[in-house]
């Protein structure tokens, strides 16, 4: 994270994405997520009777695995589906494996995610209500479900933000994005 001073306003936080990306608060930024252990691509089943569940699939370059990260400052971003309008939010019990879905917004913690740089490109993904870890199972039989779980300093908690070309908005309370 970088601290700097904006012109004419207070300080502000500035977070880098990638080597070309840094956004600063009220800023968004339309991305693919990658999961570090398995290079497959974070995606979503957009139907109910999929529970809306978030996941990982291969590559495929359509709206179902772009997401509109907003910086909100220190870190902390709100996670939107291209695809459905909904965003990130997970289970937080042992029976539904604390499972990511997309839920309609609901301007609470439980869809607000901590994104720190682990300083090799990679981040990690952490829900702010609970601080548990974003992760991915990695068969086919779990379907590849993303769900949160305790901090393991693994790859299987890592995750690549991929800037889709030039595509930040700046965003303002009451005025909105321009």
């Amino acid at each position: 994270m970088i601290i700097r001073k904006l012109i004419g306003a207070a300080a502000g936080v500035v977070i880098a994405l990638s080597a070309s990306v840094v956004l600063a608060d009220g800023q968004i930024l339309t991305a693919n997520i990658q999961h570090v252990a398995t290079g497959r691509y974070v995606d979503a089943h957009v139907t109910a009777d999929r529970e809306y569940s978030i996941v990982t699939r291969t590559f495929q370059d359509n709206k179902t695995q772009r997401w509109k990260l907003t910086h909100e400052g220190g870190g902390i971003f709100i996670i939107k589906s291209v695809s459905n309008g909904r965003y990130w939010d997970a289970h937080v019990t042992a029976d539904r494996d604390y499972g990511l879905v997309t839920r309609p917004f609901q301007n609470n913690d439980t869809q607000r995610w901590k994104l720190t740089d682990m300083g090799d490109g990679t981040r990690t993904i952490q829900q702010v209500t609970n601080g548990r870890y974003v992760d991915a199972h990695d068969t086919a039989d779990k379907d590849f479900r993303i769900v949160t779980r305790p901090y393991q300093r693994n790859t299987t908690q890592r995750w690549r933000i991929k800037p889709i070309a030039d595509n930040i908005k700046n965003c303002l309370p009451v005025i909105g994005c321009f």
